[in-house]
């Protein structure tokens, strides 16, 4: 009933805090165990300063300020609570969300993309972080607090981020079914998805040492992953539900000092197997048998004919059709036709690229290689169809300079995905029609690897970065429409961006 009031008796103890702050605009509170820091906690906004108390008892016993002096916030939402290494305080701010721990030092800013002034700390003590952000609840562990020395915006990830990070996705599999490989340091995580999530449970293996180079491939209905650190290869064998069936160590020629960089696994089609990795300014390959019965052999080496190590090498092929090996090196980049073994490579020139990205591009009714690169600010892609290649300017798109490029999708419509790492955002083109699709949101944490599979319904992404205190891995379902009812090269109806749009509601 209105009016009606549903306490029998009033409070009897009132206690204030705060004295002198003209307004407060919000507040929280937060009640510790029973134990050596029992008590309670309560934070509180004025419109320009974060303020914090801890008592030991809420009505008796002095209040204590948490920061000394209090941080300045133009806030509208706080929160306090516990993580494992003590009290935290959140506050949002704009688009973004400030933490502190009880020393008052002030963690990484967590980014949000909409302005919903709601968050809370997990009850339990775990420090993770609950943000509303427009249709879904963000579910965040802080980093760690900055240090002294820092430059600005660095970010840092706990003892668990050690080395550094590398992802490949492989498709093929019955039903859709992909399998992702990652490494962190020494560690190497595999795990099967569909373009929904991931399906089971997931694989940890081992290398002897740091992970530099990771590469996948299928044959038949055995899934094989090799890692390489120190120029020691280990190339593990699995079956269709990751069941691990045999485990491979050899060790590439050359000093141990020298990082392998790159490395890619080809099945050819006619019951071989090769490995390819960069080799000073060529790339090497061995080769065996696919059925894993005999020693490996040495192969053809492919050489640039350019000043420049090799970077990065990548094979691109359709299934049961021709493949292509790009390599680059400097400012200069080579495709060789892989079913065509005298022909000579053709030569791409990327001046000042920061990032190189190899995919496909359907032209009339065969494919031709697609080189993407970025040099910062710019986004070029030259098509390899056998001629001088001429690059391509992409609609320049705000948000800095780009540290990566990949490409993504089907021939016929491939969709260009650009990072920074300072950023996370991840900025997209569709390459056929030249066009700026609509930034996907920030991904929260810096991003250090995008790869991709494709099937009829759309691009499936998997978005790999370091931020909190683990290694973050985002897979992503992009609706991308390709009309193959139509002869020849063209593509369904589609606005631009539309795909950027309904990926965000479509995070898994």
């Amino acid at each position: 009933m209105p009016g009606r009031k549903t306490m029998r008796e009033p409070l009897r103890q009132v206690r204030s805090l705060g004295d002198g702050i003209e307004q407060v605009i919000a507040v929280s509170a937060l009640v510790l165990p029973d134990g050596d820091a029992s008590g309670v906690v309560i934070g509180a906004l004025d419109g320009h300063t974060l303020h914090a108390w801890r008592m030991d008892d809420l009505f008796h016993g002095k209040a204590r300020a948490l920061f000394s002096p209090s941080p300045a916030s133009a806030g509208q939402a706080v929160t306090v609570g516990r993580g494992p290494r003590g009290l935290l305080t959140a506050v949002r701010e704009d688009a973004a969300v400030r933490v502190w721990d009880e020393e008052g030092e002030e963690y990484v800013s967590l980014p949000c993309d909409h302005h919903h002034q709601s968050l809370a700390f997990d009850p339990s003590g775990t420090g993770r972080l609950a943000v509303a952000d427009d249709t879904r609840i963000r579910v965040w562990e802080p980093h760690d607090p900055t240090r002294e020395g820092d430059a600005a915006g660095a970010r840092h990830t706990g003892g668990r981020a050690v080395g550094r990070t590398r992802l490949r996705v492989t498709g093929a599999g019955p039903d859709g079914t992909l399998l992702l490989s990652r490494s962190q340091g020494s560690d190497v995580l595999l795990s099967l998805h569909s373009a929904n999530g991931q399906s089971g449970e997931g694989l940890r293996l081992e290398h002897p040492g740091a992970v530099e180079a990771l590469a996948a491939t299928r044959v038949g209905d055995r899934w094989l992953t090799a890692a390489v650190g120190r120029r020691c290869v280990v190339l593990w064998t699995l079956g269709p539900g990751l069941e691990l069936l045999e485990t491979e160590t050899f060790v590439l020629p050359g000093a141990a000092e020298r990082p392998v960089s790159s490395m890619a696994l080809q099945d050819t089609g006619i019951g071989r197997l090769r490995l390819l990795w960069p080799s000073g300014q060529s790339v090497a390959t061995w080769e065996r048998d696919t059925q894993g019965r005999g020693a490996w052999s040495e192969g053809r080496t492919f050489w640039m004919g350019a000043a420049g190590a090799v970077q990065r090498l990548e094979v691109v092929g359709l299934p049961s059709g021709p493949s292509w090996l790009s390599a680059w090196g400097g400012n200069a980049v080579r495709v060789w036709d892989l079913t065509a073994p005298g022909a000579k490579p053709q030569p791409v020139d990327v001046i000042r690229a920061k990032a190189v990205a190899t995919g496909l591009l359907k032209r009339r009714d065969a494919p031709v290689p697609l080189i993407a690169f970025t040099t910062g600010e710019r986004v070029k892609f030259i098509e390899c169809d056998g001629g001088y290649g001429v690059a391509s300017v992409l609609p320049w798109q705000s948000g800095g300079a780009l540290d990566g490029v990949a490409l993504a999708g089907p021939a016929e419509r491939p969709l260009l995905v650009g990072w920074s790492r300072n950023s996370g955002c991840l900025r997209l083109w569709d390459v056929r029609r030249g066009k700026a699709l609509d930034l996907m949101e920030s991904r929260g944490y810096e991003v250090t690897g995008v790869d991709s599979a494709f099937d009829s319904r759309g691009i499936t992404l998997m978005i790999q970065g370091v931020a909190q205190n683990s290694v973050r891995c985002d897979q992503v379902f992009v609706p991308w429409r390709v009309d193959r009812s139509v002869s020849g090269t063209r593509v369904g109806d589609q606005r631009a961006g539309e795909s950027a749009r309904r990926d965000k509601r479509s995070i898994l």
